[in-house]
């Protein structure tokens, strides 16, 4: 199913993808609780002695209700590292691939936007102005526009030939099977590049051709390969090109950023005040480095993805309620037994540390489960489901920091849960619990 989805793009099929691995999490439930008996007998009574021991008893002999606990509790971690593995996965491929694509120290752009995050062109011959400047050494124009191939938006990202050439300005990922002068090409206008997202919805590969209506009429262009570079500037993708082609087709002299290399030795920052001095006023520009940029939209990504947080809290919440009701109705089970071994001169805090050590076993347990499902989710989602929804073709970039704090607080979460229930164990009277006996 899951190569099926990947090669057709059906959504649908994704959901019921997700929904099986769902199933599947829960139904392995009871057989972790089974297949962990002697593990965790070993371990639980390594950790606490007799009372693990009981614990461990109490486990294997209903395994149902452990099992229940189980899946409580890696259903509701498994939610968090999935969407923590897909807001770090989006974070990460973003700042990989427009690291690569903003490398100078300066970059001027309008003041204003259009459409949202674009910002508005302005005229391109700032750019030889620009290199008048003391201290410049090369500048390189991008234009930037929306257009539709297919029938769906996509963008169409435009750069002066040294863009194409000169790592001082932008380093390419390749994808397999680009021409070996694939930029060479580009930057002279004989060909464009297309991002893989745009591949991947099209079909379209190098040696392809793409067509596409411009100002001009429709037009045939020649794929000289795929990239993973500006994998961000549609969720339909992109077609790169050099400018001059682009102007030629859409008789368009615009550009919406101005990359500015420094000359060897040059202080960047007193190039990009003087650079503020002639043009900021005059031309409305903002004068940004390509790091400042990558990080506002870093910073972008990070506010969009917050509400994992408040998932991961109501989903810890959900854990520490539900665990207590499970815990709760197996001492309530067995408040008879209590009721014996307190009879027979086990102390208060021994049948305590039952239940609490019953609560950290079943946490190991439902940490492990949760781990397989959530991780198992995380990839479906990052590396298929996620482009075929919205688009991006994203690197999954597993979350061990975050993960690693929401499994300690998923175990701390079930142990404190347990404290009402080991609470009741230890306040059974005798009297009560063998009355009927």
């Amino acid at each position: 199913l899951v190569l099926v989805q990947r090669w057709t793009g059906w959504v649908w099929l994704g959901n019921v993808v997700t929904g099986l691995i769902l199933v599947t999490a829960c139904l392995l439930g009871l057989p972790v609780v089974v297949w962990s008996g002697k593990p965790l007998r070993y371990l639980l009574e390594g950790l606490f002695g007799v009372e693990g021991r009981f614990a461990a008893e109490h486990i294997r002999s209903s395994p149902r209700r452990a099992a229940a606990v189980v899946i409580i509790l890696s259903a509701g971690l498994g939610a968090v590292l999935l969407f923590a593995s897909l807001g770090r996965s989006f974070e990460g491929t973003y700042l990989r691939v427009d690291t690569l694509a903003y490398r100078v120290p300066i970059i001027a752009t309008s003041l204003y936007r259009e459409g949202g995050y674009v910002e508005a062109p302005i005229e391109g011959r700032i750019r030889d102005e620009l290199l008048a400047v003391p201290g410049v050494a090369a500048a390189v124009g991008e234009r930037q526009r929306e257009w539709t191939y297919g029938g769906k938006s996509i963008a169409v990202r435009a750069f002066d030939r040294e863009y194409f050439l000169e790592e001082r300005f932008s380093r390419w990922e390749l994808l397999s099977r680009a021409f070996p002068d694939a930029l060479e090409r580009v930057g002279r206008g004989e060909a464009v590049l297309v991002t893989e997202n745009l591949a991947a919805r099209s079909g379209v590969e190098a040696g392809a051709e793409i067509r596409l209506e411009t100002a001009g009429g429709e037009t045939g262009l020649l794929v000289a390969g795929l990239t993973s570079n500006l994998a961000f500037a549609s969720s339909g993708g992109a077609v790169i090109m050099s400018r001059d082609r682009y102007s030629a087709l859409w008789r368009d002299p615009m550009v919406n950023r101005l990359h500015v290399a420094v000359k060897a030795g040059a202080d960047a920052e007193a190039v990009r005040r003087e650079i503020a001095r002639r043009f900021g006023e005059r031309y409305k520009l903002r004068i940004l480095s390509g790091p400042q940029i990558v990080a506002h939209y870093a910073g972008e990504v990070r506010r969009a993805f917050r509400p994992q947080y408040v998932a991961a809290v109501a989903a810890l919440l959900i854990v520490l309620l539900g665990v207590g009701d499970s815990l709760a109705a197996r001492v309530m089970e067995r408040l008879r037994q209590f009721g014996v071994m307190r009879g027979v001169g086990v102390r208060r805090r021994s049948l305590s540390a039952v239940v609490v050590s019953e609560a950290g076993g079943l946490s190991m347990a439902g940490v492990v489960l949760a781990v397989v499902g959530g991780s198992t989710l995380g990839w479906f989602w990052t590396d298929v489901q996620f482009p075929a929804v919205v688009g991006y073709v994203l690197s999954l970039y597993f979350p061990y920091g975050f993960a690693g704090a929401a499994l300690g607080a998923g175990v701390l979460a079930c142990l404190a849960g347990s404290v009402i229930p080991s609470y009741v164990a230890a306040g059974v009277v005798v009297r009560d619990a063998l009355r009927e006996e």
